[in-house]
């Protein structure tokens, strides 16, 4: 370093050490405080979003069995409809839940009937609705096994309606328990130097370990089910052996 360049050097850090030591510890103090002054505002406004939110969800559910619409609908017409009845499962007002090329596979997968002239009827639209709440956490495979045994009108109606019934008791114990720790973890941020934003990532995290091992039993449970059934239809004699032993 040439000697012009070395005496520039110390000439700012003298510069910069005069600086600081003019900031008293009060000076300081009051920079820091407001930094976070400036970040309470959005903090707030993410609180009251988030229970603004929690508290909205309870009344975006699907319509019970009767109201479904008892006339046949064109495809186009089902994927609006089931779009609506799914409301409460999209992150963004664009994303479609169901799109007809779902709905044709789901047909080829066995999960739906075929339509009746090109016409689906509320049976259609009850399968549809659950197939598509769950088919982010559950396979196509697993959605088979859970909806094997829910052919006629009556067992659709049933299922459609236990579904209706699960996903709301949900949704309420879920609103109640996270509006309440989300009011405490805020409470308790305000009395101390936590950061709110840091709880609510935890919090996030434990939802989602819940959830996961909760999807995780479900799909060992349907797992169980299929081998049963696989042993029963194993162990079932055929039409030509029943014929036989006649």
């Amino acid at each position: 370093m040439t000697q012009n360049n070395d005496d520039e050097f110390r000439t700012e850090n003298k510069e910069l050490d005069n600086s600081f030591r003019q900031k008293s510890p009060v000076q300081l103090e009051k920079t820091a405080d407001t930094t976070i002054t400036d970040e309470q505002p959005q903090t707030e406004a993410l609180v009251d979003n988030l229970l603004t939110w929690l508290n909205e969800i309870p009344a975006q559910k699907p319509v019970k069995w009767e109201q479904l619409p008892d006339i046949g609908l064109y495809m186009d017409q089902v994927v609006t409809y089931v779009d609506r009845q799914l409301s409460l499962h999209s992150k963004t007002a664009e994303k479609y839940n169901v799109t007809s090329a779902m709905i044709n596979n789901y047909i080829k997968a066995g999960l739906l009937p075929r339509a009746n002239q090109k016409k689906y009827n509320l049976n259609h639209l009850a399968l549809l609705t659950i197939i598509g709440a769950l088919k982010p956490v559950l396979s196509i495979q697993e959605l088979q096994i859970m909806l094997e045994n829910n052919k006629t009108e009556a067992e659709v109606a049933t299922l459609y309606s236990r579904f209706l019934q699960e996903q709301q008791a949900a949704v309420n114990e879920t609103n109640e328990i996270v509006s309440a720790r989300i009011n405490q973890l805020t409470k308790t941020c305000a009395e101390s130097d936590t950061s709110l934003q840091f709880e609510l990532q935890q919090l996030a995290m434990d939802l989602a370990i819940d959830a996961r091992v909760r999807i995780l039993v479900a799909g060992q449970i349907l797992a169980a089910v299929e081998e049963v059934n696989n042993i029963a239809k194993t162990e079932k004699p055929s039409t030509h052996e029943k014929n036989r032993r006649k």
